[in-house]
């Protein structure tokens, strides 16, 4: 039995407490033996040096119970070998299986990465083409809208013009005299228009009532009130009164709004829009927008399932993480059982480091895994923000064609020249946006499509410059003939001059001539208007001397529309009356015939071509 015992108390060093507990329990055999029979022991290459001889038999059993006891002790230190072990077979296989679940989860992040990256590819393609054909336009149109001008006394703003009064009206007045010019009173839709407004500093009236049905604040074209601009403790119908229509007040705050009652007179403004002509071309951008809007969708529902599915990375990385805390929990539990073994011991804390090593590589591959998501998140942001920019662009590209189209009624003469180019750059957009169409209608070919596109844009480049030619040589013309203008005034893309002298028709029409011009010919009400606000008689460029009664311009056409005054032309008195003044000028038809010896002051006018 001493031999057993010491053969397995041979061990490292490091446990000295088990070896001393063995050396008591051969100690003890050795105390036996001085006061028993003669026992003898032999040891594997070890004698005791205090062995003899055992005197007395009655000792053997003592000594035997000892052995059984080292024995006992032994055993237990087998069994707690055997167990660390088992424990450390199944700490390999559950790093094993952690192993594995990192590996999954890498390669499913690498494929959410790659369909990510090729959705990014795709749409920054799309909107390559988007923004090119925008620009295109934007460019095209800006050059349209410099040669444009607002209508007299009106004021243009984000694709209207309005009207300031200077005198004041009631309500209904007020509205009346928009109609005539029109238009209607002012509909605010948006803080910029309300802003707009207040920037004239004046108590105006606006077109909001509720004349209808109290409380039911309706705009003029009769949509109900959905955004509102009052002034705190608006509206109130002061003092029981009937204040049912709806002014600009407190300007010097943005909520200026005020309800008063209809009939106070006060100034107003009058609104203008000019809604498309060009249909297909809006519900083809509607189209393409739409389709954008779609797309733009997909991506972000596509964004917010990879979003989903790195979150749930993310709670597959924290059950790691508190997987491998309590591995390093149950490690330290097995340091702590295992403090008394020898050359187990020493196995044992060789794993655990091995095991610490492999969490901590773990643990690196779980933060790199959340950068990437970090990452990934950064860029479906960007995408977010890419689309709120295009879908900008486009809303401004929608308003600069409405601005463009609301300014194009307002040419004259020259408007008319330009809208024939207008129309053929209008044509070409509509093959530019037929081409777009298909980018959207097939992925695949996106770059046969895009090629077309990219062919229109050469020839529209190449109109462009045309177009920018022909502006430079008409700023030349112009800038060569400002310098003799001196003394004319400028209307609806013509210069007149209005004499200080007086002449006969003839010899007035021979300083128009010289002056590189002619009398003035009269073509509508505006221009009817526009020099009966001189207040003075003038020669026009008017005559029937070649035949009675068949009155003529001095462009040779014939007259068609007239503002003669009630009476006239009448030839008084059996005279010669072949030639035409504004005489009554108090009033719109202000047309007389009077003789052309006659000296009056006149008025030349000066048009020039594009």
């Amino acid at each position: 039995m001493e031999e057993s015992i010491y053969a397995n108390v041979d061990t490292p060093s490091g446990s000295a407490g088990k070896r001393e507990s063995l050396q008591s329990c051969s100690e003890g055999s050795y105390e036996n033996a001085d006061t028993g029979q003669t026992l003898e022991l032999h040891t594997a290459g070890h004698t005791p040096s205090g062995a003899r001889d055992v005197k007395k038999k009655s000792y053997r059993v003592p000594a035997i119970c000892l052995g059984l006891l080292c024995v006992l002790l032994l055993a237990g230190v087998i069994a707690l070998i055997v167990q660390y072990t088992k424990g450390n077979s199944e700490c390999k296989s559950h790093m094993d299986q952690l192993q594995t679940r990192n590996y999954n989860l890498t390669r499913e992040r690498d494929q959410l990465q790659t369909s990510n990256n090729y959705l990014i590819k795709e749409r920054d393609q799309l909107q390559t083409s988007n923004r090119n054909l925008a620009e295109e336009q934007k460019r095209l149109q800006q050059k349209l809208l410099e040669n444009l001008n607002a209508p007299q006394g009106w004021v243009h703003y984000s694709g209207s013009f309005y009207y300031i009064s200077s005198l004041e009206k009631t309500w209904q007045e007020s509205r009346a005299d928009c109609q005539s010019r029109g238009a209607d009173l002012m509909i605010i839709n948006s803080r910029e228009e309300q802003n707009f407004v207040n920037g004239f500093k004046k108590t105006l009236w606006i077109g909001l009532s509720d004349t209808q049905t109290e409380g039911e604040w309706k705009w003029v074209d009769g949509t109900p009130l959905t955004k509102s601009f009052w002034n705190p403790g608006e509206p109130n119908s002061h003092q029981a009164s009937e204040e049912d229509c709806v002014e600009t007040q407190q300007y010097q705050r943005e909520n200026s709004w005020n309800d008063a009652p209809c009939q106070i007179k006060k100034p107003w403004i009058c609104e203008k829009t000019f809604a498309l002509s060009d249909t297909k071309g809006n519900s083809e951008c509607k189209s393409h927008m739409d389709q954008l809007q779609t797309s733009n969708y997909n991506l972000t529902k596509e964004r917010d399932q990879l979003q989903t599915s790195n979150n749930y990375l993310t709670k597959e990385r924290d059950q790691l993480q508190t997987s491998n805390y309590n591995l390093t929990k149950e490690r330290d539990q097995l340091q702590t059982n295992n403090n008394y073994l020898t050359k187990e011991r020493d196995q044992l804390q060789t794993s655990n480091y091995n095991l610490t090593k492999e969490r901590d590589q773990l643990q690196t591959s779980n933060n790199y895994l959340t950068k990437e998501r970090d990452q990934l998140q950064t860029s479906n942001n960007y995408l977010t923000k890419e689309r709120d920019q295009l879908q900008t662009s486009n809303y401004n590209l929608t308003k600069e064609r409405d601005q463009l189209q609301t300014s194009n009624n307002y040419l004259t003469k020259e408007r008319d020249q330009l809208q024939t180019s207008n129309n053929y750059l209008t044509k070409e957009r509509d093959q530019l946006q037929t081409s777009n169409n298909y980018l959207t209608k097939e992925r695949d070919q996106l770059q046969t499509s895009y090629t077309n596109l990219a062919v229109e844009h050469e020839r529209l480049q190449q109109k462009l410059g045309d177009m920018t030619k022909l502006e430079n040589d008409l700023r030349r013309k112009l800038q060569g003939n400002l310098n003799a203008l001196q003394g004319w005034v400028y209307y609806s893309g013509s210069f007149y001059y209005i004499s200080s002298l007086e002449k006969t028709w003839q010899e007035s029409r021979a300083d128009c001539q010289s002056r590189g011009a002619d009398l003035m010919i009269i073509n509508s009400r505006e221009e009817q208007n526009f020099v009966n606000g001189f207040k003075k008689n003038l020669w026009i460029g008017l005559f029937d001397r070649q035949t009675e009664g068949m009155w003529k311009w001095v462009d040779g056409t014939l007259l068609t529309t007239s503002f003669w005054n009630p009476g006239e032309p009448n030839s008084y008195l059996w005279s010669d009356e072949d030639c035409v003044e504004t005489k009554w000028y108090e009033v719109e038809n202000s047309w007389n015939d009077a003789e052309c010896q006659d000296k009056k002051p006149w008025i030349c006018e000066k048009t020039f071509a594009l």
